[in-house]
């Protein structure tokens, strides 16, 4: 709008350093700091910060340099607060639970210059400063903190002193503040609850805008009266630190919480307002009657985490203090939310308050949005308190991202939201409920625990074979580690051993307080799974609370549990003696798993699975690499066939390339043929090519359906899989496959190496596994980048240079804004390439516009035509196709029903001529008419001549190997216009201001460059392999696999969907139920010898019919049925699945017609 003007006198950055400024000023006098019998103003904490900013500058402290802290809640942790950004540094606050040897990890990936650490803490401070310096790591300035008020002792040497280095400090120090409200103003490490802390990144405005919700969430007025039982360090203790300094509050500091602590400084100083974990609150309500003091007055708590239980928040009401429960996440700036009271709640019942106060409530005023969403689809769930979701923010106090760690804040970003990781729902009055965690996390005192980490320890402990970590209910810190652990054959340990042995590998609080020695309920995998450690948590829970569970004498729920696979028996032995019933819910949908409790006696629990078939299945560790469509099927199939796979999933959701795609994207392939053979599409989705939201939708809707989400591992990338045989063996030596025919080997094994997606630092997983299927598909990951001389590459061009994947992988927004009024040029002439030009050009029209440049042209055709194709290929066009295998009659009529053509049988290999020689031919008739037709209908449809635009070879060869590319809508209208560009060139190289390609002189001016030139498909997959040989096997030939999952040489390992065409989904889903039956063990497989030369024929028959553009994909696109022919042949099913001869004939195959395929035993 004219007459604005942007200046200093109406824009400065914002920043808490401010609300310290002012306070010292409107509130000079009053105190703002009381540490024991220690008392500071507001005037003089500012002048003592302000010596702080000056003395860390004079050690040579810069803007963005990392200063970190290692201290409780006392005075000089509060002033660092403000003194370290008013240096223009970032303060890293570190937990002082940590050892020595994670204070090295977090002070090394801080980079942190400066390190202050308070006496207490000191010695693993030096701890980690010595495992540092073994690193040949720079080592930071140390600075100890003394005790408050005490004399200063002498410092060791190196080592400089707070108080003196307060005294060097200037109070004419000018004060950095930021040159941008989004600069970082500090650094808090999650509580890594991924076994890899990651570092959040606050902004100066984050802060400051969460500071002002901090006072409102709090109700605070002017001058409040804070107890400090919050630490700190935990996202800077909920931004309160900044807050009370707002309201020139008096902050009541204490070293350690204890109740008895808590009750005087709230006697002592009027304490009006303070937080804690419900820790905090369960010490307070268990005090002693002589630790108990009188309040002076109502008490504001705000407490956050797990929710209080009921009778905690009754008792804490009777003692004066006033509770509101909160939920946020460091990534939030600590509570994001806040049950906010309502006044006719107060005429509840105590029961029913108890139960809303539970409740995390809605966003405060400093975030924009706060909702509960699939996290597929991004659609928020119905607001009914029953459907599920992940709680999503979206605002201005979210963090920045993730230090040094940007692939892990694009995944907590993706979708425009910040995904929190936790389950919840929305009631009808919006207010949400926190139902689960998406982690096996422990959350004890306010802590967050991994059992992932507490796990790994208990596993390096020579005795222990197998151990679980799950949450055990405690009274006083919420929950507490319980170890469930099975020891090997011959060894001894007791639970006073394990304890200890993880005390010393494990800050304290991570240390299990309970131990049950016991045989483990096992996965595929050997891990505990999510419905396995529920059941164990519940077990705990059972023998903690319960006493015990004993349902021995139910004759009604023994006799079902005979019916029932895995029968679980249990002796469950309680702490004191007694049956109490008790009837247990189980949350499993399929193959629960009965608990039978048959007997009383002393000690913990005994978990015995009984032997059966069905549990032989279960115990083979089979795993799926990826959850795309091919992933989602594999594990569907062999679930049912009675196996419990794991999936790995690099990404934080399913869905493969459907996941990732531009905002025009349609189905090519029509609804009928895109569709899982048992899952039909909903009826609301009326378009033949349903768009790339509608196709997620589906995909969601059948992992859901088919309760596949349990098994998958997000953000779980593996990396590598190597194969060991265990003895003598060589298996390059076999003669059957896997030395057996079989899919399970006695004495082979693969080693899968799993690396979490989102922290590459964070140590790796290594499972050894029965099994591996791979579908890691051929579109995705690893981009296809052509390499250029030197000097002549996008190095020396100006503007941004991306691929194609990267481009999909954007939102929508962020990709409109990407393009927006740029020169952009597409590098490239598949489906990818001409769908982002054509999105491109109609974002930028003629005043901007996309250039296409390509080297071949492909025949681009209308969506109708590709539902014609498929629907012309029946039974009847397959006979006119010579197949390997075929006998004299089969042949002798594919031959007549052929055109007398042009003869290629000087190409064409022995076993291709029938008995009787008659000369085969490289097309067959109604095919070829039907080619040309559709040549001749396209160059009198579209502009091809006059854009050059006709490709050399026919449209039979481009059938024939795969290449499907569906014209986008007013695409050459766009070309006649002038928003799209095309040329074709079979060279470019890059200058600074653009391209250069070989048919012009003049560069091509442009601001954007997106490869659009595909994936390296076959390096991928060579490269998950650790084994040079099995490296070789995958690089030297192009050959289809054994019904197209299985190559010969590669033992105990099926490739899904990589053979595939991409275009027809249940070619893919009769694969997966093909190697569901062989994983069952209904058939074998043939000699390895025999499957090469079944392998090498189809090679030879499909290179004579695509040529020089024959890929892997043809085979089951061009003959769908032949091939599921084979299938269900192997199967033993009948392979005809039309009712009538004619319909066989001349009817097109859908995926209704291998319907229930697998149920027809």
């Amino acid at each position: 709008m004219e007459g604005m003007v942007k200046c200093s006198a109406n824009y400065v950055p914002l920043t808490p350093i401010s609300f310290l400024e002012r306070s010292a000023i409107v509130y000079r006098d009053r105190v703002s700091v009381a540490y024991g019998d220690i008392k500071y103003t507001w005037k003089e904490t500012h002048e003592r910060c302000v010596r702080l900013a000056s003395a860390l500058a004079h050690l040579r402290i810069s803007p963005g340099d990392v200063v970190a802290a290692l201290a409780p809640n006392i005075p000089a942790m509060y002033e660092l607060h403000f003194g370290v950004p008013m240096a223009g540094a970032v303060l890293c606050t570190l937990n002082v639970r940590h050892d020595s040897s994670m204070v090295s990890v977090l002070l090394k990936h801080s980079e942190a210059k400066l390190v202050f650490v308070d006496y207490q803490f000191l010695a693993i401070a030096r701890g980690a400063l010595e495992i540092l310096s073994e690193r040949k790591i720079k080592l930071p300035l140390l600075v100890l903190i003394p005790e408050c008020g005490q004399p200063a002792a002498i410092s060791p040497p190196g080592i400089l002193e707070y108080e003196c280095l307060l005294e060097k400090g200037k109070l004419d120090f000018e004060v950095r503040r930021p040159k941008d409200e989004w600069d970082p103003i500090s650094l808090n490490y999650t509580s890594g609850t991924t076994s890899s802390p990651k570092g959040v990144i606050y902004s100066h405005r984050g802060a400051y805008l969460n500071s002002f919700a901090a006072v409102l969430l709090n109700d605070m007025s002017a001058m409040p009266v804070y107890l400090w039982c919050v630490p700190m360090f935990h996202c800077n203790g909920w931004c309160l630190t900044w807050a009370v300094a707002a309201q020139g509050g008096t902050n009541v500091c204490q070293r350690n919480v204890t109740a008895k602590d808590i009750f005087e400084n709230i006697a002592q100083h009027k304490v009006t307002h303070m937080s804690g974990a419900p820790t905090v609150l369960n010490m307070i309500i268990n005090a002693s009657a002589r630790e108990k003091r009188p309040l002076p007055g109502k008490v504001a708590v705000m407490t956050g985490g797990a929710p209080p239980p009921s009778h905690v928040l009754f008792k804490m009401e009777e003692l004066g203090f006033h509770v509101t429960h909160s939920y946020g996440l460091t990534e939030t700036y600590g509570p994001g939310t806040v049950c906010t009271w309502k006044p006719e709640w107060a005429f509840l019942t105590p029961e029913g308050q108890a139960k809303i106060k539970a409740r995390q409530g809605v966003q405060h005023l400093g975030l924009e949005e706060l909702d509960i969403k699939d996290p597929a689809t991004m659609k928020s769930v119905p607001a009914d308190a029953k459907t599920m979701g992940e709680v999503m923010f979206r605002g201005n106090t979210v963090m920045n991202g993730y230090l040094k760690n940007l692939e892990a804040t694009k995944d907590a970003f993706n979708g425009g939201w910040f995904r929190s990781g936790d389950l919840g729902v929305k009631h009808p009055d919006g207010y949400i409920e926190l139902k689960d965690r998406s982690k096996d996390i422990i959350i004890s005192g306010g802590e967050n625990i991994s059992s992932i980490e507490v796990e790994s320890v208990l596993f390096s402990h020579p005795a222990v074979l197998e151990a679980a970590i799950v949450g055990r209910p405690d009274d006083y810190w919420g929950e507490t580690p319980c170890a469930f652990v099975k020891l090997k054959d011959g060894c001894n340990a007791n639970a006073e051993e394990l304890i200890k042995f993880c005390r010393d590998h494990l800050p304290h609080y991570m240390t299990p307080r309970t131990v049950v020695f016991q045989e483990l309920p096992k996965t595929s995998t050997g891990k505990q799974e999510s419905e396995r450690k529920t059941f164990l948590s519940e077990l705990d829970a059972s023998i903690g609370v319960y006493g015990l569970v004993d349902l021995s004498s139910d004759k009604n729920l023994l006799e079902t549990s005979k019916s029932l696979k895995p029968v679980i028996v249990l002796r469950c032995h309680c702490w004191e003696p007694g049956k109490v019933k008790r009837k247990t819910q189980r949350g499993h949908r399929r193959m629960a798993p009965s608990v039978v409790v048959d007997k009383v006696i002393k000690g913990f629990a005994l978990l015995l699975y009984h032997v059966r078939s069905w549990n032989q299945k279960m115990e083979k560790r089979v795993a799926v690499v990826g959850a795309g469509i091919s992933g989602l099927l594999a594990c569907k199939n062999i679930m049912e066939k009675g196996f419990n796979p794991i999936v790995f999933e690099a990404r934080s959701g399913i869905g493969g390339v459907w996941s990732r795609t531009i905002e025009s994207t349609k189905l090519q392939t029509p609804k009928s043929f895109y569709q899982f053979s048992d899952f039909a599409w909903p009826p609301s989705v009326t378009e033949t090519f349903p768009d790339d939201r509608q196709v997620m939708e589906y995909i969601k809707a059948y992992a859901i359906h088919f309760n596949i989400l349990p098994r998958i591992r997000f953000n779980c990338k593996v990396t590598c899989i190597d194969y060991v045989l265990h003895g003598n063996e060589d298996f390059p030596s076999w003669d059957l496959w896997g030395g057996t025919g079989w899919p399970f080997s006695p004495t082979g094994r693969w080693n899968v190496t799993v690396q979490d997606a989102r922290d590459p630092t964070a140590p790796v997983e290594v499972y050894q596994l029965d099994f591996v299927i791979l579908c890691i598909g051929k579109y995705s990951d690893l981009p296809n980048i052509p390499d250029f001389p030197l000097s002549r590459g996008p190095e020396v061009f100006n503007g941004e240079v991306l691929h194609s994947m990267d481009y999909a992988a954007m939102d929508n927004d962020c990709a409109a804004d990407l393009v927006a009024n740029k020169r952009v040029t597409i590098i490239g002439f598949q489906k990818s390439a001409v769908d982002i030009a054509a999105a491109v050009a109609n974002r930028n029209g003629v005043d901007h516009p996309c250039t296409l440049i390509f080297r071949t042209v492909h025949w681009i055709v209308p969506d109708y035509f590709l539902a014609l194709t498929l629907k012309s290929l029946n039974r009847f066009t397959e006979l006119m196709v010579h197949k390997p295998g075929q006998g004299f009659f089969i042949q002798l009529l594919a031959v007549l029903l052929s055109p007398l053509v042009t003869s290629h049988s000087a190409s064409c290999d022995s076993y291709m001529q029938p008995a009787i020689q008659l000369t085969p031919y490289n097309v067959w008739f109604q095919l070829w008419i039907f080619s040309k037709l559709v040549e001749v209908y396209l160059k009198r449809k579209q502009p091809l001549k006059k854009y050059n635009m006709v490709p050399e070879h026919g449209f039979l060869k481009q059938l024939s190997s795969c290449i499907f590319t569906v014209l986008p809508a007013n695409f050459y209208d766009k070309v006649e216009e002038g928003s799209l560009v095309l040329k074709k060139s079979q060279s470019f190289n890059f200058c600074k201001n653009g391209l250069v390609i070989d048919s012009e002189e003049t560069p091509i001016a442009t601001d954007i460059v997106i490869f659009a030139t595909g994936y390296k498909s076959d390096e991928k997959l060579k490269n998950i392999f650790k084994s040079s040989y099995f490296q070789k096997c995958i690089t030297e030939s192009l050959a289809p696999f054994y019904r197209e999952c299985i190559h010969p040489q590669i033992p105990q390992l099926a490739i899904l969907g990589y053979a595939d065409s991409p275009a027809i989904l249940y070619t893919t889903e009769m694969r997966s139920k093909w190697l569901a039956h062989f994983l069952a063990g209904k058939f074998n497989l043939p000699t390895i010898r025999e499957m090469e030369a079944d392998v090498k024929k189809w090679e030879k028959c499909m290179k004579y019919y695509a040529n020089e553009r024959y890929r892997r994909s043809c085979i089951s696109a061009l003959l769908p049925i032949y091939c599921n022919d084979q299938i269900c042949k192997d199967m033993g099913f009948n392979p005809r699945r039309k009712k009538w001869l004619l319909a066989e004939l001349f009817a097109p195959y859908c995926p209704d017609d291998y319907k229930y395929l697998c149920w027809q035993m």
